[in-house]
């Protein structure tokens, strides 16, 4: 099974490697693109690199995303095909976890905007940050 993961920072990046380490194939995304390419450097034989967020839904079934705040997750959700943003190619085959740091009111709209894909957003937020050892 692939996953598919938006957001390499600190935490995201982290996560993606726990991820890979356990063997899963990983379809990542960030708005920086040379992260993407040091962790594909890292693990070749399991990172896909995703030139949208778009695609990463074209490729995964299960989405995590790890953005910063509300500027970065409007970013990679815009719903139009033209800005190739995730909402754009969500439906109902999709669950995305969002585990951004988000307003609530970006957050209830982004799940009321999924769902009307006929997909499913998960709300799990994260607090605090881990260091960048190993990077």
């Amino acid at each position: 099974m692939t996953y598919g993961l938006i957001g390499l920072g600190a935490m995201g990046w982290t996560m993606a490697k726990r991820w890979l380490n356990a063997g899963h194939k990983l379809v990542v995304y960030n708005r920086t693109r040379e992260k993407t390419k040091r962790l594909a450097e890292k693990y070749p034989d399991r990172v896909i690199l995703a030139e949208s967020p778009r695609e990463v839904a074209h490729r995964a079934q299960y989405i995590l995303s790890m953005v910063a705040d509300d500027q970065a997750i409007q970013a990679i959700a815009g719903d139009d095909e033209e800005n190739q943003g995730l909402l754009s190619a969500l439906g109902a085959q999709h669950i995305w976890v969002d585990s951004g740091t988000i307003s609530p009111k970006i957050s209830q709209n982004l799940s009321r905007r999924t769902l009307e894909r006929g997909a499913v957003r998960l709300e799990a937020p994260v607090s605090g940050s881990v260091g960048s050892q190993g990077r």
